[in-house]
């Protein structure tokens, strides 16, 4: 009986986001509480993490980190690398075999595998860069979206140029396509979205000239399979480019200076870029950018508030939506835009519940606790944007399964029409003087017609 409370007890905290060592805490003391009175538990417990605290081998934790960092700046680190390299450099994503034999190598020198991830972990990261580990962002025009639809047999616009635009980027930096990966998200949307990556494929065999080699990566759209830092990145990345997205709307309208907002986002970027890039604090980067919007002089008044909802893809981009902010605040406008890190709480309720429903415990294990954490990061640096949005944190906590229900819609049902309830629904409860809601998607999209077939109810 003790065992299942331990064990079930310490997998529903962590699903409700508790973090780690309280949930083993927590579930610790429960267990106990099962076998003995509450005071000699407690009291047991607490001499237990005394007596495990109190040792004097903990001590050689930080002496074997300072032994890494010593051996890494006297250059055994390097040459054990270099060793590893000759060993398994040749194989097939060698410099990940580099990576492992290296550190399996240092761990036997030092005695610590602290010791081997303090000294060969500093030198991996620019050694994988050195190695030709390189990640570009897809360039996007006009003249490629019209170009794509010669690929059209009637599927989505957004994967017919994600496609061309592939293609176009391989022979303008004349890349090798069979060292050339298209990184693409998984999804299970009840959609066409899952196919993206095969049919994609078929366009890259279909046109030839060598395209038939190039990869398709199909990740995740957390970044979670590269590694939990790039994951944390990432979110945050969502966050900052979501504020800054947010701060040009609420003050573009209002400019004196017209072109200021523009140019005051383009110098955020760049000092968002070099944050990213590990040259600065992130949390002088918020500083900054906040700074550079402080200096933006507005005028002082009111416009009708817009809101944007509907398909991810089309929604924020300039092209695919013709410039549809800016159409929208040169006719008097303020638009109201949902950043993916808030999307990602919109969406979490129904997103959890539905993956409990299928039994996809492992999923819920990592994200939960993810989220909650993302959530809690969130606030630090959401102090300095507030500055300029003036805007609470927002909840997102009420019951999706409540919400839905409204639309006679069943929380297993995933897809865009799901999402674009909740959006609305927390776009009215946040911001309730909007006077015109505006859904984006591609032409022939089947979420945006099942959408606008419920905007009756």
């Amino acid at each position: 009986m003790e065992v299942l409370v331990l064990v079930l007890s310490f997998v529903i905290l962590l699903i409700i986001g508790v973090p780690i060592a309280f949930s083993i805490g927590i579930a610790g003391i429960l267990t106990m509480l099962m076998s003995i009175d509450a005071m000699p538990a407690l009291t047991t417990y607490a001499q237990r993490m005394a007596t495990g605290l109190d040792s004097f081998a903990l001590l050689a934790i930080p002496f074997f980190v300072l032994a890494g960092g010593i051996m890494n700046s006297g250059g055994i680190a390097m040459r054990l690398i270099n060793f590893a390299r000759v060993l398994v450099g040749r194989l097939p994503a060698g410099l990940a075999f580099v990576n492992v034999i290296a550190n399996m190598l240092f761990g036997a020198i030092s005695g610590s595998a602290a010791a081997a991830t303090s000294a060969i972990g500093s030198i991996m990261g620019p050694e994988m860069k050195k190695e030709g580990y390189d990640a570009r962002l897809l360039e996007e025009t006009d003249d490629i979206i019209r170009r794509s639809l010669k690929h059209n047999t009637g599927q989505c616009i957004p994967m017919n140029a994600i496609a061309q635009g592939y293609i176009d980027y391989i022979e303008k930096y004349d890349l090798d396509p069979e060292k050339t990966l298209l990184w693409m998200t998984k999804s299970e949307y009840s959609c066409n979205i899952p196919l993206f990556p095969y049919h994609i494929q078929t366009i890259l065999r279909d046109y030839g000239k060598g395209m038939e080699k190039a990869g398709i990566y199909v990740g995740d759209i957390s970044f979670a399979d590269f590694s939990p830092v790039v994951s944390v990145n990432t979110y945050l990345a969502f966050m900052f480019g979501g504020y800054i997205r947010r701060m040009a709307c609420r003050l573009r309208p209002y400019e004196i200076e017209k072109g200021k907002t523009d140019q005051i986002i383009k110098q955020s970027m760049e000092v968002l870029i070099d944050a990213f890039s590990g040259h600065s604090k992130k949390e002088d980067a918020a500083e900054e950018i906040v700074d550079f919007f402080e200096s933006i002089e507005v005028l002082v008044e009111e416009k009708p508030k817009v809101a944007i909802f509907g398909d991810v893809y089309v929604r924020d981009n300039e092209i695919m939506n013709n410039d549809l902010i800016r159409f929208i605040e040169k006719n008097g406008g303020e638009v109201i835009t949902t950043p993916y890190s808030e999307y990602a709480k919109i969406i979490a309720d129904t997103s959890f519940r539905r993956m409990f429903k299928a039994r996809k415990y492992k999923g819920l294990i990592i994200l939960k606790p993810l989220l909650a954490a993302m959530k809690t990061l969130e606030k630090s640096y959401y102090r300095q944007f507030s500055r300029i949005l003036k805007d609470p944190v927002f909840s997102y906590d009420d019951r999706g399964e409540d919400i839905l229900k409204t639309f006679n819609i069943k929380v297993e049902l995933s897809g865009e029409s799901t999402e674009n309830i909740l959006k609305i629904y927390y776009l009215k409860k946040y911001f309730p003087d909007i006077s015109l809601f505006i859904q984006t998607n591609p032409a022939f999209c089947c979420a945006g017609l099942v959408t606008e077939a419920m905007r009756k109810r």
